[in-house]
C-alpha cells in the first residue's frame, strides 16, 4: 500500500559534499524525525555522489536539467552568453520535472536549493514550489555590457518562483540589487546549525600534533575566502599566536608560496581538509574571517556556540545576520586591515569579547517549522 504522508522534496544540483547539501541534509534529518512527512532529495545529476549526508534519505534523480544533451547544450550555451541556455530550456526543464513530481504522489512542497538547481528552470506557477538562494549573485550578474546586465536581471526575474527564501539578508540585499522590487517579498530564513552535534565533536581528542595557541582560518581555500590578505595582515600584527589554516581548495598552492614568500613557514600550519574541524574552533584563540562574500558563514555561527572569538568582517552584508546587534561595531568592512589588525592584536591579549549568539535563529527544529510554514 503507497504511504498517504505528504511528501516533501528537496532538490539539489547533485550529491556531492559542500554547503548547500551539508545544509540541506540538517534539513532533511529534522523533517525526518518529526515523522510528519515523508522526504525525498532529488538531485540533477548522477555525478559526484561522495556525500554521505543523504545515506538515510530516499533519493531520485531527475536528469533533464544537466545530464540530457539539452543540458549540456544549455550549459555551453551558458558559457558564451551567461543564462541564454537556460532561457532556452528552461521552460521545458519546468514542464518536465513538474510532470516528473506528480508521479511521486503526494507532494506537499518542493525546495529547490541553491542557484545550480533552480537556474535551471522557469517560474513555477505554483506555490509548493520554493526557491532557496545560499549565495549573493550581483557579481555574475552585472558584467562590462550594460545591456548583458540588463537581460541576465531580467531573465533571473522571469525565473523566481511564487516563493524564494533566503539564507541571510545579506543574500536578499543582493537580490534587490539585481531584480529590484520584485525581491520584496523574498523571505530570509537563516541556515540552521546543529548546536549539540557541533559541541560533541569539538569534544574529540585530535591526534595532530598543532601550536598551543593560534589563530584559525577554516573552509575552502578559495579567492573569495580572501586567506591571503588574512595571512599578511596577522604577519603584520606581530602576536605570538600562531596560525593554523584548515582546508583545502585551488588557493593552497598559492597561499603556501606567500607563506614562504614571506618568511614565516614555520608559523603558518596548513591541516588540509578535515571531516571535524570543530576541536580546532574549539581552541583557537579566535576565528577570522573576512571573506568578499559569504551566503551564511556557518563556521561564524560554530565559532559563537563554542565560546571562539570571532573577529569577522562584512563578508558581504552576511556578517549582520550571525552577530547579534550590540557587536556589529566588530564588524569591518573587507579592505580595513587597521581594524583587522587591532581585533587579531586584542584577542591576542584577551581583550577582545566573545560574543553572545541568538541560538533560536539557528536551532534546526525552529528553522525546520519556518520552512514548512512558508
Amino acid at each position: 500500500m503507497e504511504n498517504l504522508k505528504p511528501k516533501i522534496i528537496f532538490v539539489v544540483r547533485n550529491l556531492s559534499i559542500g554547503g548547500i547539501n551539508t545544509v540541506t541534509s540538517e534539513l532533511v534529518k529534522e523533517i525526518q524525525v518529526q515523522g510528519l512527512y515523508d522526504v525525498i532529495v532529488v538531485s540533477l545529476s548522477r555525478e559526484k555522489q561522495e556525500y554521505k549526508g543523504f545515506s538515510e534519505v530516499r533519493t531520485e534523480f531527475f536528469s533533464f536539467p544537466i545530464d540530457s544533451v539539452f543540458g549540456k547544450l544549455a550549459r555551453a550555451l551558458n558559457y558564451f552568453f551567461p543564462f541564454l541556455g537556460s532561457w532556452i530550456f528552461g521552460s521545458l526543464s519546468r514542464a518536465l520535472f513538474v510532470r516528473f513530481v506528480s508521479r511521486l504522489g503526494n507532494v506537499e512542497k518542493v525546495f529547490l536549493c541553491g542557484f545550480g538547481a533552480y537556474s535551471n528552470f522557469n517560474r513555477f506557477n505554483d506555490g509548493r514550489f520554493v526557491f532557496v538562494s545560499h549565495s549573493l549573485k550581483s557579481r555574475i550578474i552585472f558584467k562590462k555590457s550594460n545591456l548583458l546586465s540588463k537581460l541576465n536581471s531580467i531573465w533571473l526575474e522571469n525565473i523566481l518562483s511564487d516563493r524564494m527564501i533566503a539564507v541571510s539578508h545579506g543574500v536578499k540585499k543582493d537580490w534587490k540589487r539585481v531584480i529590484g522590487s520584485a525581491a520584496d517579498n523574498i523571505e530570509v530564513i537563516n541556515n540552521p546549525v546543529n548546536k549539540e552535534r557541533v559541541e560533541r565533536l569539538a569534544k574529540v581528542k585530535v591526534f595532530k600534533n598543532i601550536p598551543e595557541k593560534y589563530f584559525l582560518l577554516c573552509g575552502r581555500l578559495s579567492k573569495e575566502k580572501n586567506f591571503e590578505s588574512i595571512i599578511k595582515t596577522w604577519a603584520d600584527s606581530g602576536v605570538s599566536e600562531q596560525l593554523v589554516v584548515v582546508g583545502d581548495g585551488p588557493e593552497y598552492s598559492n597561499l603556501k608560496t606567500i607563506v614562504e614568500r614571506l618568511g614565516i613557514r614555520k608559523n603558518v600550519h596548513f591541516m588540509g581538509f578535515l571531516d571535524n574541524p570543530y576541536p580546532f574552533i574549539c581552541k583557537a584563540t579566535a576565528v577570522i574571517i573576512n571573506s568578499f562574500y559569504e551566503g551564511l558563514p556557518t563556521l561564524a555561527i560554530e565559532a559563537q556556540f563554542l565560546k571562539t572569538p570571532l573577529i569577522i568582517g562584512e563578508c558581504g552584508g552576511a556578517a549582520y545576520d550571525v552577530v547579534q546587534e550590540k557587536y556589529y561595531s566588530e564588524i569591518f568592512s573587507i579592505n580595513d586591515q587597521t581594524k583587522l589588525m587591532k581585533n587579531i592584536q586584542r584577542a591576542s591579549n584577551n581583550i577582545y569579547p566573545i560574543f553572545e549568539v541568538d541560538y533560536e535563529k539557528f536551532d534546526v527544529a525552529s528553522v525546520v517549522k519556518r520552512y514548512l510554514d512558508i
